[in-house]
C-alpha cells in the first residue's frame, strides 16, 4: 500500500505478507481502515492488482 498524506510529499509505503488471499485478510483490512481513519483521509483510491514481492 502506498499512502500520500499531502500533495507534493513523499509517499509512505506499507507492505503486507499473508498466506491467504490478501484482499480477504481481516487483519490487513483492519490495518488499512485504521490508517485511513487516523489520517483523516477524504479520498481513497484503489489501484487494481496484487503483486508478490520478493
Amino acid at each position: 500500500m502506498t499512502f500520500v498524506l499531502e500533495e507534493g510529499v513523499a509517499a509512505q509505503e506499507q507492505k503486507f505478507s499473508a498466506t491467504e488471499y490478501v484482499r480477504q485478510g481481516e487483519a490487513i483490512q483492519s490495518v488499512l481502515v485504521k490508517i485511513i481513519e487516523r489520517s483523516g483521509a477524504k479520498t481513497v483510491t484503489e489501484v487494481a492488482g496484487v503483486a508478490i514481492l520478493e
